[in-house]
């Protein structure tokens, strides 16, 4: 092929370049076309990054929502109040005052009555307490030894068993039952006279704790005295306490005319006491009278002219002794007064 030929196939292309192709496009329509529209492109969807910012947008909202929802409901916690610190103020040094003494109480003692026929005078009492060590029935008191048995005595009258609670003094006591019984046929010194402690001591010895059995110089029903205390003679442990304080010199015999069962024991055993000189008879003997008035409705036995006896006019009631043992052994008590 010659190369002229070719030249002419390139200008003839670049000729046919200039405007029109010689190929028609794919948009173009060709005049052998069949006459149909070109076809629309299909609508594209939305990119990728809008579809995660909405989705961003989305959850942030959605967790806004929740936190506000949930701060809304818990419970506020309830504010603590802080207490103010209070000033404390200090109070002024002052004297104090001294209180006044309060004056104790003093009771009224009870009007004394007058002993009636059949009853000594009511005792004082001392305070509740259990038995204090005492002497055995064989130690030594003031004057002589006790010897022999102690005192004894058969039963003459309506009996009745009883429990002690506490000993006021040498011949009064209290039952467990509440009931206070004094000793008949006997009397023991009373507050602030000589061996009153020792004859309470004696009785404690003697009943304390112990089954006591009354008994009744007549019938029961009328063995209430004007004291409201019950007269009886008192046996214990086999012994005849009534007797046996007589016996020790730590009572007086004391016998009313409705005193009558055991008269005989008491005043012997106070013969032997006073023969041995316990107790009341270790004291010495006062100067002795004319003549010693004793009154049977108190037995008691006066010098002549005691007070205690001016009021009382020869009579049954007046009876005259010419010694002082003859007095004694009558079941009469010494006068304080006119110290017979």
């Amino acid at each position: 092929m010659s190369p002229s030929k070719g030249n002419d196939r390139g200008s003839k292309g670049r000729k046919s370049g200039t405007g029109k192709s010689s190929r028609p496009s794919k948009g173009s329509s060709s005049k052998k076309g069949t006459g149909r529209a070109r076809r629309p492109a299909p609508p594209q969807g939305p990119s990728p990054i809008a579809v995660a910012a909405v989705g961003l947008v989305v959850l942030l909202l959605l967790g806004i929502s929740l936190f506000v929802a949930f701060k809304g409901s818990a419970p506020q916690p309830t504010p603590t109040a802080t207490p103010s610190a209070t000033p404390t103020s200090t109070p002024s040094a002052r004297p104090q005052r001294t209180p006044k003494p309060t004056p104790e109480t003093v009771e009224t003692p009870e009007p004394v009555e007058t002993p009636e026929p059949s009853e000594a005078p009511e005792p004082s009492e001392t305070p509740e307490s259990g038995p204090e060590p005492v002497a055995p029935a064989t130690q030594m008191g003031p004057g002589g030894a006790l010897t022999g048995p102690p005192a004894m005595a058969e039963f003459r009258g309506e009996t009745e068993t009883v429990q002690v609670k506490r000993v006021i003094d040498g011949d009064t006591f209290v039952t467990t039952d509440g009931r206070k019984i004094r000793m008949i046929g006997i009397n023991t010194p009373e507050v602030g006279r000589p061996f009153k402690k020792d004859a309470a001591d004696a009785l404690k010895e003697l009943i304390w704790g112990a089954e006591v059995t009354l008994e009744y110089d007549g019938p029961k029903a009328k063995a209430i005295g004007r004291y409201k205390r019950t007269l009886a003679y008192v046996h214990a442990k086999g012994v005849f306490v009534t007797g046996e304080i007589v016996r020790r010199g730590l009572a007086y015999v004391y016998l009313y005319p409705d005193t009558k069962s055991h008269n005989e024991e008491l005043i012997g055993y106070q013969r032997e006491a006073r023969a041995a000189k316990r107790y009341l008879w270790s004291k010495p003997l006062p100067e002795p009278a004319k003549v010693y008035i004793g009154n049977r409705r108190a037995p008691y036995f006066h010098r002549e002219g005691c007070n205690r006896i001016k009021r009382l006019k020869p009579g049954k009631n007046r009876v005259e002794f010419k010694s002082r043992n003859e007095a004694l052994d009558a079941g009469m008590n010494p006068c304080d007064d006119c110290k017979t």
